[in-house]
């Protein structure tokens, strides 16, 4: 079964026998598919194949379609992924077929290229997992001023409450900041009291967040046109060295 979407985003580059084209992975068809058009431009462009081209061995329907898809030939060649540094291959087998849909990356290729991971998060290897824990910057010493309209009347929001199976994890994420020294506390009062959120991660580890709509609407803004990539290129035209001045903030 041959599906047609359009997701940007499934869209990749790779070269098939020495020939760059733009492919959409598919996980739902097992085989890789070359449409007829692409075919044309491939074998213009000198595609190389591994060994020869020949009929096909597999039949293939559109999504919703009683018809087979009529398939023009078969062939495998080298497909080549770009991946930073480095690059991803495999040796695959392509099928063309008469007026299908864009390229497609079949779901068995994709898997072996590694751009397309299929199971349980739990199922699979950490691929980045930061063992050291650096000690968070802190600047004492500077108080940070930020204007606020004084006509607007502060508020002092109601506390969100919490579900009761969240209450340890809450108390030990706020410890953990404290003693990071990321946040500290306030025994004095305050007339701008906002709400804190609880966000659930897919890990199970939950995120703090504060709403500060209510305040952020008293706070004033300053106005300033934003410079274009036009206006930026044109100030470093024939510029080789570039200096960045400290910053300085009022006390």
């Amino acid at each position: 079964m041959v599906s047609s979407g359009n997701d940007s985003d499934e869209l990749i580059w790779a070269k098939v026998g020495d020939v760059l084209i733009e492919m959409q992975i598919d996980s739902g068809v097992q085989s890789n598919i070359i449409d007829d058009r692409t075919w044309d431009s491939m074998n213009r462009n000198g595609i190389d194949v591994i060994g020869e081209i020949r009929g096909s061995d597999r039949r293939f329907k559109a999504y919703a379609q009683a018809d087979c898809l009529e398939v023009i030939a078969m062939f495998d060649a080298e497909i080549v992924i770009p991946d930073g540094h480095k690059q991803l291959k495999a040796v695959s087998r392509f099928y063309v077929v008469r007026n299908g849909p864009q390229p497609l990356l079949g779901k068995q290729t994709a898997k072996q290229l590694g751009v397309l991971v299929v199971g349980l998060p739990s199922q699979r290897e950490l691929v980045h997992q930061v063992d050291a824990c650096r000690i968070f910057p802190c600047i004492r010493g500077v108080k940070i001023i930020i204007p606020v309209d004084k006509s607007i009347e502060p508020v002092d929001q109601r506390l969100r409450r919490l579900l009761l199976p969240m209450l340890g994890k809450v108390d030990e994420k706020l410890n953990d900041l404290l003693s990071k020294d990321i946040i500290e506390r306030v025994s004095e009062p305050s007339r701008w009291v906002s709400p804190m959120v609880i966000v659930v991660k897919d890990n199970g580890d939950i995120r703090l967040c504060i709403d500060m709509r209510r305040l952020n609407k008293a706070i004033l803004r300053e106005t300033h046109p934003l410079p274009t990539i036009e206006e930026v290129r044109w100030r470093l035209i024939e510029l080789n060295y570039f200096y960045y001045p400290p910053r300085t903030f009022p006390v």
